[in-house]
Parts: C-alpha cells; sequence; structure tokens
C-alpha cells in the first residue's frame, strides 16, 4: 500500500477504510516497534471487508495481549509475504504466523522450479483484471446462474494463471517449505505457526497435515 494513505472501498458487501502505516502496511506506525509477533499472509490477514481492529491479527494481539504486526498484503503469496519480512528487518519478532492460501501454489511452485519469481507478461495481467471485472459485476440472477454453472465447471480469474493440483496437498506443502528452506535465514530462530485460510470450502486442515508429515523428513 501507500505509505501514509487512506482509501475507502465501498460495494454490495461492505463499506471499509484502509490506512496504511509508514511502511505501507494494514497496521499502525507503533506496530512496527518491537513486535513479538509478525503475521504474514494475503487478503484473509490484511482483512480485506473488514475494519481493521477485525482482521485476525488484532484479534490475536487482544487474545494474547502482546504486540503483534501484521504484514498482510492482498494478492500476496509465500515469497513475497518473506520477502516483504526480510525487508522489514525485525529482530524482536520470536514467533512468526504464516497464513497460507491454496493460490500460493501459483507463485511457490515457478518460483522454486525457476529460481525466480517472475512478474507476470502485459498480456496477461490484462486478461486476469478483465476477467475478474467480469467475476465481479453484478447482474439480475448473478447468484442463481452462477450457482448453477459452478457446479458444473467453477470460474474464477486465478484459472487465468493455473491452478494448484487438486487433492495434490503433499506437493503443495513441499513446495511450500521449499520456499521457507530458501528464506531460512528469516525465519531461523522464530516459532512458526503454519495455518490455511482458503477460500471454497478446503477448511479441512488437510494442508497443514501435510506440511507436518513432511517435517519428519531431514531436509525439513
Amino acid at each position: 500500500l501507500i505509505p501514509g494513505a487512506k482509501c475507502r472501498v465501498a460495494n454490495r458487501e461492505h463499506v471499509v477504510e484502509y490506512a496504511a502505516n509508514r511502511a505501507g502496511l494494514r497496521d499502525t506506525d507503533e506496530a512496527l516497534s518491537n513486535p513479538e509477533i509478525v503475521v504474514i499472509g494475503d487478503s484473509h490477514a490484511m482483512g480485506w471487508g473488514v475494519r481493521s481492529e477485525e482482521a485476525f491479527p488484532e484479534r490475536l494481539q487482544g487474545i494474547l495481549s502482546r504486540p503483534v504486526l501484521n504484514t498482510g498484503m492482498s494478492s500476496f503469496g509465500t515469497v513475497r509475504e518473506l520477502v516483504l519480512l526480510e525487508r522489514l528487518a525485525l529482530p524482536s519478532a520470536k514467533t512468526l504466523v504464516i497464513q497460507y492460501s491454496d493460490n500460493d501454489f501459483l507463485e511457490n511452485k515457478p518460483y522454486i522450479d525457476n529460481g525466480v519469481l517472475e512478474i507476470l507478461p502485459e498480456w496477461q495481467y490484462r486478461a486476469v483484471v478483465e476477467a475478474h471485472r467480469q467475476w465481479t459485476r453484478y447482474y439480475p440472477f448473478k447468484h442463481v446462474i452462477g450457482g448453477i454453472l459452478s457446479a458444473a465447471q467453477p470460474v474464477n480469474p486465478e484459472r487465468l494463471l493455473g491452478s494448484p493440483p487438486p487433492g495434490d496437498l503433499v506437493r503443495e506443502a513441499r513446495y511450500f517449505l521449499e520456499v521457507l528452506l530458501r528464506h531460512r535465514a528469516t525465519i531461523e530462530g522464530k516459532t512458526v505457526v503454519v495455518l490455511e485460510i482458503s477460500s471454497y470450502g478446503r477448511m479441512d486442515g488437510r494442508f497443514v497435515a501435510a506440511v507436518r508429515d513432511l517435517l519428519s523428513e531431514p531436509r525439513y
């Protein structure tokens, strides 16, 4: 986000103000000072669609009474989340909470396979923007029609970027852990908590279980 900027998003679902601190994060400037817990993630962690105090990192701070920094950023995957964490340089952080979403695989795989995270070519970016516009615009009976069509073949802008292997959670987990290994210096010595928040009913704990199983391998 633009450091120090504010914006107001209003649509059929919500009206929410987003305010960025000096680091361009949806948190306060004070939160940047010696946080014990840092949350990295995408729009779920950032708190898209809810007030900042309703985002789960803020709720976590209230429950634990410990300073928590929310670095969640809409559209970020595991790679960009860790790069952002490196740039922030937070030596006081003792615990790192990583919020994973299944679409993180779309960045994790090419990053590990190619050794670099490349930006989209302009044509593909514009195609995703247009697909998103079509996906989010409202028309009469949209949800009825969409429900019928999605039962046959779900349509989502992310399909233009590729998709995770259906049901291959071990492969997803392995790419995730390989990303963490690439950024080992950033997480070394910290307690790392991994949780998944994904869309479309995948909240069953199987990804986290796959990560836990792979931790028995010497490489991880």
